[in-house]
């Protein structure tokens, strides 16, 4: 099996600045913990915007291409979970609104 470690010699990307980024396997604490961490989210995000590739994501981590993939892909559908769960508690939100609008306006003399 591969060992796979953080390339120091890989220059961070500069939205990286500021985070503290972590080799999993240097990571001490709960494996799945370590795809929360707020550099993973980041690293995402900016896969997503084409601003980094997968491979160099993935290598700057020190993990498998297909590992952070499949990650990606989960956070991917997260993302859209929430998006989709708080556009529909925002339209709720209106349509409560409105009606609470309708009734005050009836009481109006």
């Amino acid at each position: 099996m591969a060992s796979w470690t953080y390339n120091s010699q890989l220059e961070q990307p500069a939205f990286l600045d500021g985070y503290n980024v972590v080799c999993r396997n240097d990571y001490s604490g709960d494996r799945e913990l370590y795809w929360e961490l707020p550099f993973i989210s980041c690293k995402f995000i900016n896969v997503s915007n084409n601003n980094i590739t997968m491979k160099r994501a993935a290598d700057i981590l020190g993990v498998p291409q297909a590992t952070l993939y499949g990650r990606y892909q989960k956070y991917k559908k997260m993302k859209k979970e929430e998006e989709s769960s708080s556009s529909k508690s925002s339209s709720s939100l209106a349509l409560l609104s409105d009606k609470r609008s309708q009734y005050l306006l009836n009481l109006s003399p």
